[in-house]
C-alpha cells in the first residue's frame, strides 16, 4: 500500500537514520549541547549503516537457515508449503 517503499532495506534503514537523528537533536536541545552539522551527518551515517546491517544479516543469515518454505497462519502455527508440492486435483481416487 502506502508503506511498500519501506520493504527496501537502503530505504528503510536511511529512515531509522533520521529517526535517530531527530532523537539526537530532541536530546541536544534538552541538554542545551551544541552539536554542528559534521556531528549530526555522523550519526546519520552511522545509525543508517548500523540498521542497514543488522536488516542484511536478519534477512540473509537468519532468512536463509529456514530452506523449506512455511507459511505462518493465525495463532502461531506454521504450514510446510514443501508438503503440498504433489497435490492431484483430478478425479478423486477413493
Amino acid at each position: 500500500m502506502y508503506l511498500n517503499y519501506l520493504q527496501n532495506n537502503l530505504i528503510l534503514s536511511g529512515v531509522i537514520g533520521i529517526i535517530g537523528l531527530i532523537f539526537t537533536f530532541i536530546e541536544s536541545k534538552r541538554c542545551k549541547e551544541k552539536y554542528r552539522f559534521k556531528s549530526y551527518m555522523k550519526i546519520f551515517v552511522l545509525v543508517s549503516l548500523c540498521s542497514y546491517i543488522l536488516l542484511y544479516v536478519k534477512i540473509n543469515i537468519i532468512g536463509n537457515s529456514n530452506s523449506s518454505k512455511t507459511v505462518y497462519g493465525g495463532g502461531g502455527q506454521t504450514v510446510n508449503l514443501d508438503n503440498y508440492s504433489s497435490v492431484n486435483i483430478g478425479e478423486p481416487t477413493f
